[in-house]
C-alpha cells in the first residue's frame, strides 16, 4: 500500500506508475491524480502559471521566436551559425542533399554529420556534411551509416522491382 500525494489515499501500488528514481519504484501520483494533474487541459493549472504558459504558449508561436531557436539550436548543436547554414541552403537549391525534395514549411531540412568523429546528437562542427530532409537522414541513420548496406538495399529493390 502507498498513499497518494495528491488525495491522500492509501492504494495499492499496482495504482501507481512505474518509477525508477524512487525507492519503492513507483511514482508519488496515483494514476487517477496524475492523469488529472498532467492531462493537456489547463484547468489544473494555478491563475499564475496559466497566464505564463499563456504567454510562452503566444511567444513561441512567433516566427521570430522559432528563427531564434532554429539558430540557438544550430549553433549548439552543430557549431553552425546563421549565415553558413544559409549558405549551405543555397549551394544546395535549397534541396535534400540525396532526394529531390525542396525544403518547405512541411520539410524541414536536417544537418547531417558524421557519427563517427562525435556520437550523438552534438557535433564539433568539422563533421557537418550537408542538409537532407528527415527521411533521408532517417535512411542513413537506420543502416548506421554502413555503404555496404545501403548497397545491399538497393540491391534488394532491384531484384524486387515491379516491371
Amino acid at each position: 500500500m502507498k498513499t497518494c500525494i495528491s488525495c491522500n489515499e492509501s492504494k495499492p501500488l499496482s495504482s501507481f506508475y512505474k518509477d525508477k528514481r524512487r525507492k519503492d519504484g513507483r511514482g508519488i501520483y496515483c494514476k487517477e491524480c496524475w492523469k488529472i494533474k498532467y492531462t493537456s487541459s489547463d484547468e489544473h493549472l494555478s491563475a499564475r502559471r496559466l497566464a505564463v504558459k499563456r504567454h510562452w504558449d503566444k511567444k513561441s508561436a512567433t516566427p521570430e521566436f522559432k528563427r531564434q531557436r532554429r539558430v540557438n539550436q544550430l549553433k549548439y548543436l552543430y557549431r553552425l551559425s546563421w549565415e553558413d547554414y544559409q549558405e549551405m541552403l543555397s549551394k544546395q537549391n535549397n534541396r535534400c542533399a540525396i532526394c529531390p525534395k525542396m525544403f518547405n514549411e512541411d520539410i524541414v531540412p536536417v544537418v547531417d554529420h558524421d557519427h563517427s568523429c562525435c556520437a550523438g546528437n552534438k557535433s564539433c562542427g568539422n563533421c557537418v556534411r550537408q542538409l537532407l530532409c528527415r527521411s533521408c537522414n532517417h535512411l542513413i541513420g537506420q543502416c548506421s551509416e554502413d555503404i555496404d548496406t545501403l548497397v545491399s538495399a538497393i540491391a534488394y529493390l532491384r531484384r524486387h522491382q515491379n516491371p
